[in-house]
């Protein structure tokens, strides 16, 4: 039960980290890097 739920968390919190990369480089500039 803690597995899958614990599992399940490290999912969303990875996507919630692409999202907020993804905007971070939509705003910005890639030289800016």
């Amino acid at each position: 039960m803690w597995s899958s739920l614990i599992s399940r968390a490290t999912y969303f919190y990875f996507i919630f980290c692409v999202l907020i990369s993804v905007n971070v480089v939509k705003k910005q500039p890639l030289y800016s890097f």
